[in-house]
């Protein structure tokens, strides 16, 4: 199965429904604007194929595709690194640059956007990949952001990046996080499931 956000909604690709939470299905071969219609009416919705990497494939190919990386910090006393922009609790991240490798990106980003310095502390740093789309200026766009576990690399103050919309960066005791999360974007909450932090 893989999933892929859009807003509140998840959007998955896959051979049969599962588990107990209500999914919308949706047949191999739905228009791109089927699709849309009904994530904007449903929390969940899945194609269901013989062949959903076809499928998915199929719908990929819909989009302008942006690559972006971001930070999973953690800070003093175990607690995570977390910003506030427009409305939400979120995490770092940003788009790469031209010829910048994905790691570099995430602790430039997280620089950027917390003026935390940060570094990995494992040899494989990668948490997981999330798919997100949107419309920019009447374009369709996907954005694939690859998530990094990181650890503070002083126990400097958070500053938001105010130019970037974030307004408040906060070091969340790991007990708050999961509330925090509740009000997350779904591919947030999905990042932070992977990297452990809603069962510590």
């Amino acid at each position: 199965m893989f999933k892929i956000f859009y807003g509140d909604t998840e959007l998955s690709f896959r051979h049969g429904p599962a588990g107990a939470v209500p999914v919308h299905v949706m047949p191999a071969g739905e228009s791109f604007a089927n699709i849309v219609e009904n994530l904007e009416k449903y929390k969940q919705a899945a194609v269901v194929a013989d062949d959903p990497e076809g499928e998915l494939r199929r719908f990929m190919s819909d989009f302008r595709l942006v690559d972006a990386a971001g930070g999973v910090v953690e800070g003093p006393g175990g607690s995570l690194l977390m910003i506030y922009r427009n409305g939400r609790w979120d995490l770092p991240k940003g788009h790469r640059e031209a010829g910048e490798e994905p790691l570099a990106c995430a602790l430039r980003e997280v620089y950027e956007e917390t003026a935390v310095e940060a570094g990995t502390y494992t040899d494989d740093p990668l948490i997981t990949e999330t798919h997100h789309f949107y419309q920019l200026h009447g374009e369709w766009v996907m954005k694939r952001t690859l998530w990094y576990a990181m650890r503070a690399a002083g126990d400097g103050r958070p500053v938001p990046q105010t130019a970037e919309g974030i307004t408040a960066v906060e070091w969340v005791p790991s007990a708050e996080v999961p509330g925090k999360a509740a009000g997350c974007f779904p591919s947030v909450h999905e990042v932070l499931a992977a990297g452990g932090w809603l069962t510590r």
